[in-house]
């Protein structure tokens, strides 16, 4: 009997390493049929073990390869010419692509049959093939990265007192039944690199920065990292307007600040490479997300409340979390935010991307003669830990960073991180070179 070589038969005279590629080549492509035993020019010659090679093979197949192809792909030892060899089964697995665990999802570890090859299969591939299978779902297809961990995801559901093991994983649609993570993990693992950048201008235009802040790591910790320096940045301005009580407004609604960036997060489509925007101007505050709106949705239904999510997951991970209430209620929070002012937030949804611009409700009567505005630095702009800080400070007394962490009990690169953000919102005067840098609350409260 002599056997041929083809796009869906594979020859090998006995068991190698590449034996593992091309039951994944086949796994990937239309699956084939391996002979172990048969030399290139289809003569068999049979093996001197052929029981000891069905093992091996089939111990690849259930510990080698992933995700589990066990059901799909099958060695056992045949009688041919009265010599043993064996047979190796492999059909087109429904849960592409399959990958060596060796390599993960990486070009060394997916190949795919062409011809009577097996080649690695590129980057775009890989993609490509996820897209496939997941029918375009982002969070349900497997992440690229299977190396991830979840120290910061982890402390964030303790501190909520909510359960994050094994179970809530699979739940939540994080890890799959074969133990393989799905992108949700990714945006949730602390190798997240679907950023986020806040930059704050001089004026309405971007030739001048104020600040700015780029964010990576778990989606989680971005959230919260962004909300405390859009706190910060919110300023508050107070003004007599011929009663005898200072009027105080935020510059934004805190609620639309919150619900605008959580909007734009849960919402985008993350299978566009590029981060989240958020542009703080004088008179608007800008955020664009990629995406264009989900099939379906128009710009009226999307504006009366209509919530269909790209990303249900994370948005199930935010609702156990107590950060977002609802679906499709954000717009409306945002909208009632600005209730009473002539200014309103403005949506755009534009050809691959949403654009949110928020007005500055303080840039309204801006420099009018019967209203004289200034900024009121005041304790409920400042997150708890910066409130420990300024506590911690005695008015006209300068001291350097190791003395503040030692006073509050913070590490001292959180102690830095805090009083930098303090020192750029004005809260505290700074004296000295970064060595010898010693930071001072005013003795007015104010710089």
């Amino acid at each position: 009997m002599v056997f041929t070589e083809g796009p869906k038969v594979e020859l090998k005279r006995r068991y190698v390493e590449s034996v593992r590629k091309e039951i994944v080549a086949f796994a990937n492509a239309e699956g084939g049929v391996l002979y172990l035993g048969v030399e290139d020019d289809g003569e068999v010659c049979g093996l001197d073990d052929p029981q000891m090679v069905e093992g091996q093979v089939n111990s690849v197949i259930h510990d080698a390869i992933a995700p589990d192809l066990s059901m799909f792909a099958e060695a056992r030892v045949e009688q041919v010419e009265d010599v043993g060899i064996v047979v190796v089964e492999v059909q087109r697995g429904p849960d592409r692509p399959y990958y060596l665990k060796s390599k993960g999802l990486l070009p060394e570890g997916v190949f795919v049959r062409r011809g009577t090859c097996a080649q690695p299969l590129p980057r775009d591939g890989i993609r490509a093939m996820i897209r496939e299978t997941c029918r375009d779902s982002f969070e349900q297809a497997r992440s690229l990265n299977q190396d991830l961990t979840f120290f910061s995801a982890q402390k964030i559901f303790s501190d909520a007192k909510i359960e994050f093991g094994e179970n809530q994983m699979r739940t939540l649609g994080i890890k799959g039944a074969d133990g393989v993570f799905s992108n949700l993990a990714y945006l949730l693992s602390d190798q997240c690199a679907e950023g986020l950048k806040i930059a704050k201008f001089e004026g309405d235009g971007k030739n001048e920065f104020v600040t700015r802040r780029e964010y990576e790591g778990s989606m989680l910790s971005q959230i919260l990292d962004a909300l405390e320096f859009l706190d910060m940045a919110n300023n508050v301005r107070a003004w007599f307007s011929g009663k005898p009580e200072r009027t105080e407004v935020r510059d934004y609604p805190p609620v639309a600040i919150r619900e605008t960036l959580l909007n734009a997060l849960v919402h985008r489509d993350y299978g566009i490479a590029g981060p989240v925007i958020v542009n703080l101007y004088e008179s608007s505050c800008e955020v664009v997300s990629p995406g264009s709106l989900a099939p379906g949705v128009t710009r009226e239904s999307a504006l009366a409340g209509v919530s269909v999510s790209r990303n249900p997951g994370l948005a199930s991970v935010l609702y156990r979390l107590h950060w977002i209430e609802a679906f499709g209620t954000g717009i409306r929070k945002t909208r009632d935010g600005y209730a009473g002012f002539s200014r309103k937030p403005d949506y755009e949804f534009l050809d691959g991307a949403v654009k949110v611009t928020l007005p500055n409700m303080n840039a309204e009567t801006s420099g009018s003669s019967s209203q004289v505005r200034y900024y009121v630095t005041s304790f409920h702009e400042l997150g708890p830990d910066q409130r420990v800080v300024m506590d911690a400070l005695d008015p006209g007394v300068a001291i350097s960073k190791k003395e503040v962490a030692a006073r509050t009990g913070f590490s001292e690169p959180k102690t830095a991180r805090i009083l930098k953000g303090l020192s750029e919102k004005g809260h505290l005067k700074t004296y000295g070179n970064t060595r010898g840098k010693r930071y001072e609350k005013p003795l007015d409260g104010s710089s």
